[in-house]
């Protein structure tokens, strides 16, 4: 339902997996995914530890949580919340 509304989607850790398998992110989109659950997708995963591409996001590990969660974030509601909520939290990874 999100993917038909156009709404963001959006998957963090092994979850990507489940986007891929729904349908919901197409070949040609890229994603990233926890290491070592590459073979549980149809493509190379991005070695990075967030990636958007349309309406998905993607973010590779629990270490990548709070980047992962400013970037869905910025993704809502634009560059200047996310920079602020980032300043508040007093957090470099933004």
């Amino acid at each position: 339902r999100q993917q038909a509304e156009g709404l963001l989607n959006c998957a963090i850790c092994a979850a990507p997996a489940v986007l891929v398998a729904a349908g919901v992110v197409p070949p040609e989109l890229k994603l990233t995914i926890y290491p070592g659950c590459e073979d549980t997708i149809d493509r190379l995963p991005a070695p990075v530890p967030v990636v958007v591409d349309g309406d998905v996001v993607t973010g590779q590990a629990p270490g990548a949580a709070m980047l992962f969660a400013l970037v869905v974030l910025q993704e809502l509601t634009g560059p200047e919340v996310a920079r602020s909520v980032a300043k508040g939290l007093v957090t470099n990874v933004y």
